[in-house]
């Protein structure tokens, strides 16, 4: 089973980060320079902006994924909360949190059910709590611990470092 620990993931989304950030990828992300800087600038979102974040937000799960080297699939809630943490800046994140509320399955989630689209998904709290974690350098270690031990049924799918 090919599956695709927590550090991997994480130095794939800083190395997508480091690019976006120069500028040179941001056409590949179907992202705008305009768009980078409103998602990830320190200008506060609206209620008004929830469309235009969420969709830079799923660009960003999707160039992540692919950078990767991930097929597309159902990513789980703490992917997208590494996403929100690494692009978003403070800020926004309890908004972006809130912008994909119910949108994402936890890991455990997708581990118990495979990628079922009918299972419930995690809600802003949640999300908001394991960008906390993600932040907190010791509580980083019980998340990438739950993800390795249950996201990894949701990434059979793909291709990643370890099989």
């Amino acid at each position: 089973m090919n599956r695709l620990n927590f550090e991997t993931a994480v130095a794939a989304m800083k190395l997508a980060a480091k690019e976006l950030r120069d500028g040179r990828t941001l056409s590949l992300c179907g992202l705008t320079d305009a768009q980078w800087r409103a998602f990830t600038g320190a200008m506060p979102w609206s209620a008004s902006s929830r469309a235009a974040m969420t969709t830079a937000l799923k660009s960003l799960v999707n160039y992540t994924t692919d950078q990767a080297g991930l097929q597309p699939l159902q990513v789980s809630a703490e992917y997208v909360a590494a996403v929100i943490t690494l692009f978003v800046d403070p800020v926004n994140m309890k908004l972006a949190c809130a912008f994909v509320d119910g949108a994402h399955p936890s890991a455990a989630e997708l581990a118990a059910n495979g990628v079922d689209t009918t299972i419930p998904n995690a809600d802003s709290a949640q999300i908001f709590a394991m960008c906390g974690k993600l932040i907190d350098s010791d509580a980083r270690i019980t998340i990438a611990a739950q993800w390795e031990k249950n996201a990894n049924i949701a990434m059979a799918a793909g291709v990643s470092d370890a099989d």
